[in-house]
């Protein structure tokens, strides 16, 4: 049997088949570990001809008994996963079985938000004013002891901005709509920060030897409102070299201080007036919502790839980053209601990288208030950021979602 890699947390139609290809493509036998839920759901939409087990869930205790199963069938050299729910667990079975890994206290570490930030402040690299709260009325108390007049509420480890909300400093019904998001358990421990106004990025890399390699800097941006929902990303950002330089000498700062070392990092940071840096989150996977493709549409650098090797060998050269054109991704909007039909997509296709649309004929739109409502993107190349915007949104526009 070939070396075989475990997909832990892995069954996403957007990641999984180029991981599993990649995997391939070096000799490797990857298996795909996840839940009965998300392994129906990819292969209701494809088919990878690929070993498959099911999870109850992905804690460590689920994922255990199956894993040791596999590990005494197969010559296991690495469990990976791109999934932000599943990091922490991945990280303690290869602890487990003496697989490559950054180290599980590490990953807990930037797992939990408010630590993060606390271990980043440590290390003398800036950070808004925040603290982490059991009640509503303990919350309040410390945003008006505070300086700052926009704040945010945020639960302690989630993604994909769900519960996340910004609020005014004197405006307690916000704060009460806020922690009324919250679930149940995330309103005994929730963060509030100060918001921070500034661009928004994050960076793009891996690991190579224990030391990060960087694919390079994407600009984000959002929509409006008080949810902070992911709208486009562009990549590579265009910034200034200076800007660049400043960015990802941060970015090591933050790296060493977390203590990571093996796979992924996608890094969240603000520039301030042009100038200054704060880092955001932290974590030890891949971009989402297609940044994983950008950077390699751009750099030739093969995502996954990159990170199985080192599987294999124990000696692997960083690559050399070049950017040989600028990529897109931009999500759809639509109003709420039900959906009657879609116009144009078919029309403009051929002009894009990729286009993606979740929703169909008789599905209801709600309000854009967290990353799963979107209803779709493209990705868009150009020989440089504004050929590529430029293409994106011009073919978007002859898109229409018409409401029954």
């Amino acid at each position: 049997m070939n070396n075989t890699i475990i997909l832990f947390g892995c069954a996403s139609f957007r990641q999984g088949p180029r991981a599993v290809e990649q995997a391939r493509s070096i000799g490797l036998y990857p298996i795909l570990v996840d839940t009965r839920e998300n392994l129906d759901r990819l292969n209701s939409k494809l088919r990878l001809g690929i070993e498959q087990y099911a999870i109850p869930d992905k804690t460590y205790g689920a994922s255990l008994p199956i894993i040791e199963q596999l590990s005494a069938l197969h010559t296991l050299i690495g469990i990976y996963t791109f999934e932000e729910y599943s990091v922490q667990t991945c990280s303690l079975l290869c602890e487990r079985f003496r697989l490559p890994t950054s180290p599980s206290d590490a990953v807990a570490t930037i797992r939990n938000k408010y630590q993060c930030r606390r271990r980043l402040q440590e290390a003398g690299l800036p950070q808004p004013a925040a603290g982490v709260f059991a009640s509503i009325e303990e919350a309040h108390d410390f945003i008006m002891r505070s300086e700052g007049d926009s704040w945010i509420v945020k639960p302690l480890d989630a993604a994909g901005s769900l519960g996340v909300r910004r609020i005014e400093r004197h405006d307690f019904h916000q704060l009460e709509q806020a922690f009324a998001s919250l679930t149940p358990d995330q309103q005994t421990c929730f963060i509030v920060e100060q918001f921070i106004t500034g661009k928004e990025y994050s960076i793009e890399g891996y690991f190579c030897g224990g030391s990060p390699c960087y694919l390079g800097v994407t600009e984000k941006h959002l929509r409006a409102g008080e949810y902070f929902v992911e709208d486009m990303h562009v990549f590579p950002a265009p910034i200034t070299d200076v800007q660049r330089a400043a960015i990802l000498h941060h970015a090591s700062q933050a790296l060493k201080a977390t203590g990571l070392t093996f796979g992924h990092f996608h890094i969240e940071c603000w520039l301030i007036n042009g100038t200054d840096v704060m880092m955001g989150e932290i974590h030890n996977r891949p971009g989402g919502d297609y940044i994983h493709l950008l950077t390699e549409l751009c750099s030739g650098v093969e995502t996954y790839r990159v990170v199985f090797e080192q599987y294999v060998h124990s000696a692997v050269k960083p690559l050399t980053v070049q950017y040989h054109r600028a990529a897109v991704v931009k999500y759809f909007d639509a109003p709420p209601g039900v959906l009657g039909e879609i116009v144009g997509l078919d029309d403009v296709a051929a002009n894009l990288y990729l286009t993606e649309v979740s929703v169909s004929r008789g599905d209801r739109i709600v309000p854009c208030h967290e990353s799963s409502h979107r209803i779709g993107c493209v990705v868009a190349t150009g020989a440089d950021t504004l050929e590529a915007l430029s293409t994106a949104k011009e073919n978007m526009a002859h898109v229409v979602f018409n409401m029954v």
